[in-house]
């Protein structure tokens, strides 16, 4: 924080307008930034850190209508190592021929730039058959792709959200290739969305994998920090120990769903959490000073965290192997940071944040207004083909009559206002979403229409004329 004091100019506009012309001496008394504080606040080159000759490339991301666009660093030959390691320990990559796809959700993924130019550089050092495909959102080439390449790749790795896996398997379905198609080589590697273990464990039927203990593993990043955590066997060994025995979830806190436990694999970063949300330091081509990221954490030791779930015995068949890879992992990998969820009322959709802030817009537009009085619920869910829906309620106004009409209007009205402020989310709209517009069962946004005044009643008890709605709270 002390070269960001002197070389970043923002940081030094930061502390002044927060009455500070120098830097605390104590590093708990510094001040926060955040992105609606600090990132937005501030000129794009007035952000920037001295580090111009070590940058590669600049990654865009939205947010509620301002881009930001981020100096990604060369890929280092220890960052190489690092990601090439984990292809072999979670996906035998070594030892099975793999053909890494990179593609659905490209568009909007920050992410995918990091990780294509990764897996090109693990190609470049090892001595084992690695490839790599990048199809871009066409779900149906991907589809294509592994069932061309079926005869000579044993296991394909797809990198992708979480949620998107239900439209490649829509896709198999749609085209008729389910008993050809080879469910058993595909693996998934995903980033972006929270899941449950009851996904995981879907995924896991349809996929089995007879050489780890499942076939899906995600990491912990964003656009601001790059990469920040990894599961790994033993954390994911652990959550499935806690998604199948409710008392250990109660006597470690969590009141509903377990978090995600991620490693800490971030070592050019300090994390910390401050009031439950995680705030990290790093100097890199936008320094960040205490950066709220607003995401809600616990920070665990790694060793404890395993003690704990060492202590219980586990008689069940189903439970032994995950209690031995828990124990063979042993007490030094890097410590746990368990992730929540957002803390500060923001959905994610297919990869996508959407504010209270853009919501309330949309619902107060002169549009919409004509309509609707403003009262809202909102929430992301997952429907039983596993497909992710923004799910929203609306309170029409007294003198408003439901019909069809009124439904559809409404939909493409919400549909164009989150395209023009959100342009990750305009993007997937475009290449994947749109085509399932005129089948309820299928769109990416699904209306309900209420009649005054019923969310006007409920919300007004909350002090609020909106809500979104939080899937989990930390105790």
């Amino acid at each position: 924080m002390e070269r960001a004091f002197k070389e970043v100019e923002a940081y030094q506009s930061f502390l002044e307008s927060e009455g500070l012309d120098q830097l605390p001496l104590m590093f708990e008394e510094r001040r926060l930034t955040s992105k609606d504080s600090y990132m937005l606040a501030y000129d794009h080159f007035k952000l920037r850190g001295n580090t111009v000759e070590k940058i590669a490339s600049y990654h865009r991301s939205s947010s509620s209508n301002h881009n930001l666009y981020w100096p990604r660093p060369k890929m280092t030959k220890e960052r190489t190592i690092l990601l090439k390691q984990y292809l072999e320990q979670h996906y035998h990559t070594h030892l099975i021929r793999s053909m890494c796809i990179v593609g659905t959700c490209a568009g909007s993924w920050t992410g995918w730039q990091d990780i294509c130019s990764g897996l090109e550089h693990v190609s470049d050092i090892v001595d084992y058959p690695f490839y790599t495909f990048t199809p871009g959102n066409d779900v149906d080439t991907i589809v294509n792709f592994i069932l061309l390449n079926d005869l000579h790749i044993p296991q394909f790795i797809l990198f992708l959200c979480p949620s998107f896996i239900a439209y490649i398997l829509e896709a198999v379905k749609d085209l008729g290739l389910q008993e050809k198609f080879p469910f058993h080589k595909l693996r998934f590697f995903t980033i972006g969305e929270p899941f449950n273990e009851d996904f995981r464990d879907h995924i896991d039927t349809l996929c089995p994998s007879n050489s780890s203990i499942s076939s899906l593993f995600s990491v912990y990043g964003s656009a601001d920090t790059d990469l920040i955590g990894a599961e790994s066997l033993a954390s994911v060994a652990i959550r499935k120990l806690l998604h199948r025995h409710k008392f250990l979830s109660k006597q470690m806190g969590f009141a509903r769903t377990s978090p995600h436990f991620f490693h800490f694999y971030a070592q050019d970063a300090y994390i910390e959490s401050v009031k439950g949300e995680l705030c990290i330091t790093k100097w890199q081509g936008i320094p960040l000073p205490r950066y709220n990221l607003h995401d809600r954490v616990k920070l665990y030791s790694w060793k404890e965290l395993r003690a704990f779930i060492l202590s219980h015995k586990y008689d069940s068949p189903e439970d032994k192997p995950l209690h031995e890879i828990v124990e063979k992992a042993g007490e030094d990998l890097p410590d746990i940071i368990a992730l929540f969820g957002r803390s500060d009322s923001s959905l994610k959709l297919l990869g996508t944040f959407i504010t209270e802030e853009v919501l309330d817009h949309l619902m107060q537009s002169k549009r919409l207004s004509q309509y609707l009085t403003g009262h809202y619920k909102a929430s992301v869910e997952y429907d039983e083909h596993d497909h992710q829906y923004l799910k929203l309620t609306v309170e029409m106004r007294p003198s408003v009559a439901s019909s069809d009409d009124l439904t559809n209007l409404l939909y493409r009205e919400v549909i164009e206002d989150l395209c023009e402020f959100q342009h990750e989310f305009k993007e997937d709209y475009e290449e994947i979403y749109k085509k399932f517009d005129d089948d309820p069962h299928r769109q990416i946004l699904r209306l309900t229409l209420c009649k005054w005044p019923a969310l006007s009643q409920e919300l007004l008890e909350k002090t609020k004329r909106r809500g979104i709605e939080s899937k989990n709270k930390v105790n």
